[in-house]
Order: structure tokens, then C-alpha cells, then sequence
């Protein structure tokens, strides 16, 4: 039986946006989150955060700054996601994947959101595009309150949700932002590289090494 699943992810695909650090900056405003974020920002811990992040597979920055939402309680997180889609996400969709969703969707196919940004954002995302289904990483809470630490990080193993909810690979379709090594595509018979026009010249990647052989360039601005 076909697998009518169509795994897609959030970030840099349905928009231009990494959105866990999109959605801290639009939500905290004290005096240490923003020096963290300036620091975040600098050449040398950049190349230490990319460094430690291949040898460990942890996001030291990620991590620092998860910290700052310590004490938010579970509502007050879902209706800065709720407020933060509004007023930031709503500019930064990309119309083709809402129209190629809408197609999956009228298609008889059943869309699935599993992405590395944070639950509260992806629920968010879910019920704004009707989908029924999405993962992501989860926060940590302590009864109602937020740890400032994740419970399941999903970064770099969304692939993996579909077969624990019962859909073994292949899925029928993937839409993902292009990236070096694109380990979400590899159980789907196809696939959707969103990529930013600047870096979509033809050869800078090839797919195929990966063992993808049925996929499609998408440029966006």
C-alpha cells in the first residue's frame, strides 16, 4: 500500500525564518538574552558552535538561549506563538509552499509537519495551515512551568517521527530547505529542495550522493 504521507519541514521551507531563534527574539527582551545573542552572533563562537555542534551533535547556543524561557508557563508560551505568527511568521511564508501544501492536501495526501523549531511554534504553524499532524522538539516543563531546557529535540531527526507513528519509509513526498547533508529526504520517493535563489546555481550540492534520486530545486527569495 502507498504511503501518502508528505513529511515537511518548517523552518527555511514554509518560511524564511529560523524560527525558534526568530521566535526568542520576538518574545524576550532582557539585558543577558541580548548580549547572549550578540555573542551568538560573533565569527569565533559561531566557528566554535558549528565546531562542537559536528563532534557532539548539541546546539551550545540553542541550548543558552532555551534558557531564558525558564518560568513561562505552557499558556503564556502558546500565546506568544499564537501572537508571534501574527505579527512575524504571516510576512515570511513563502506563497509557493502554501500553494504546493494546498495541493498535497486537495490531492488526498496527508501533510505531516516535523521540524526542529519548538512545540508551542509548530502547533501554531499546524493549525493555522490545517494539518492534523506535526513534531517538534518539546519543551520541558515542571508541572506548568518551563525548565529552559528540551524534553525531545527533534534537531536533525524529523525523518524518524513518521515511522514511530506508524508510517514506515518510503513517504510519497518531502519539502525541506536545502542543506549539505539533507538527511530528511532520504526515506521519501521524492523530494522538494527549497533553496534561497542566491545559492541555487546548479552543481553547488548534488543530492544523489545522498541516495536521493527523484527531487527538484525550488528557488525562493
Amino acid at each position: 500500500m502507498e504511503n501518502r504521507t508528505v513529511l515537511i519541514d518548517i523552518c527555511g521551507t514554509l518560511f524564511d525564518s529560523n524560527t525558534t531563534l526568530d521566535f526568542l527574539d520576538f518574545l524576550l527582551c532582557s539585558r543577558s538574552y541580548r548580549l547572549l545573542r550578540r555573542m551568538a552572533r560573533s565569527l569565533p563562537w559561531r566557528a566554535f558552535n558549528r565546531g562542537f555542534r559536528r563532534l557532539t551533535g548539541r546546539d551550545p547556543t540553542r541550548e543558552m538561549l532555551l534558557r531564558h524561557l525558564r518560568g513561562y508557563t505552557r499558556q503564556e508560551l502558546a500565546t506568544a506563538a499564537e501572537a508571534f505568527y501574527e505579527t512575524c511568521l504571516v510576512a515570511r511564508i513563502r506563497p509557493r509552499l502554501q500553494e504546493i501544501v494546498a495541493e498535497v492536501k486537495a490531492a488526498g495526501y496527508e501533510p505531516c509537519l516535523a521540524s526542529a523549531t519548538l512545540d508551542c511554534i509548530a502547533r501554531t504553524v499546524a493549525r493555522r495551515w490545517g494539518i492534523g499532524r506535526c513534531c517538534a522538539s518539546e519543551l520541558d516543563y515542571d508541572g506548568d512551568r518551563c525548565t529552559g531546557r528540551l524534553r525531545r529535540d527533534l534537531q536533525g531527526r524529523q525523518p524518524e517521527y513518521p515511522q514511530e507513528g506508524g508510517n514506515p519509509p518510503p513517504l510519497s513526498l518531502t519539502l525541506t530547505r536545502e542543506r549539505p547533508e539533507m538527511p530528511p529526504l532520504r526515506p521519501s520517493e521524492r523530494g522538494v529542495l527549497v533553496a534561497p535563489r542566491k545559492r541555487a546555481a546548479p552543481g553547488r550540492r548534488d543530492p544523489g550522493k545522498n541516495r536521493i534520486t527523484r527531487y527538484q530545486i525550488l528557488c525562493c527569495n
